[in-house]
């Protein structure tokens, strides 16, 4: 069974202004019906979570299904981020408490298809659909359930928190000029020369935009 475990809280978030009829984001903490929007690019979170945000953290496997839904009318590229926040109420005030490195295996986030596929983890915090995500079409799971490990009654900082699962999606239309990337990956300077397994992953989502271009499905290009 594969894991992500909460060092992902750590990831960078990095987002790259783009135009809004092509690029979208949306974030959700386990709230229902939110949608993405970008111009006429739309995209959402489908998640559900058989656990009370607002109970105190319990040992146990709790299902939570995550998965994206294009709503828009052309075929766009997804990526999506997962991550969980241990949160408490100290003084009247929400606090999300540090994890700490020892206490990473505390809670873990896990799928029944262990290869995710396919989905791509790009070991920047993010995982990725491997293909166009259909006009209309529902991803598969990103996320089928959450565990929390027996070791958090050894953590007295956790007692009475509650578990949030933070899940950010983004959505980028698919043009002849692979815009996606300059959105996703601008950090990098060099875009023909990314990281494993960003560089796997590039080369099979501009596989896909080729084979959409070829049968002429997309044919835009950014101004």
């Amino acid at each position: 069974m594969k894991k992500i475990i909460a060092l992902l809280a750590t990831a960078a978030v990095c987002l790259s202004a783009m135009l809004a009829s092509t690029y979208a984001w949306q974030i959700s903490k386990d709230l229902a019906d939110n949608y993405n929007r970008g111009g006429d690019l739309v995209a959402k979170i489908e998640e559900e979570f058989d656990r009370d945000e607002n109970m105190p953290l319990e040992p146990g496997e709790y299902p939570k299904l995550v998965q994206a839904r294009n709503l828009c009318d052309r075929p766009i590229f997804v990526r999506v981020m997962l991550f969980p926040e241990i949160v408490t109420v100290i003084n009247g005030e929400e606090v999300i408490l540090c994890v700490y490195p020892e206490d990473y295996d505390v809670i873990s986030l896990d799928t029944v298809d262990q290869t995710r596929a396919p989905w791509i983890y790009g070991e920047d915090g993010y995982w990725y659909y491997g293909e166009e995500l259909e006009a209309g079409a529902l991803s598969t799971p990103v996320l089928d359930y959450v565990t929390i490990s027996a070791d958090i009654l050894n953590h007295p900082i956790y007692e009475g928190a509650q578990l949030r699962i933070v899940v950010k999606l983004e959505a980028h239309e698919i043009t002849t000029d692979y815009s996606h990337r300059i959105a996703w990956w601008s950090t990098h300077s060099d875009l023909n020369n990314l990281p494993s397994p960003l560089d796997t992953i590039d080369a099979i989502l501009k596989l896909r935009a080729d084979q959409l271009i070829a049968e002429g499905v997309i044919g835009r290009t950014l101004p």
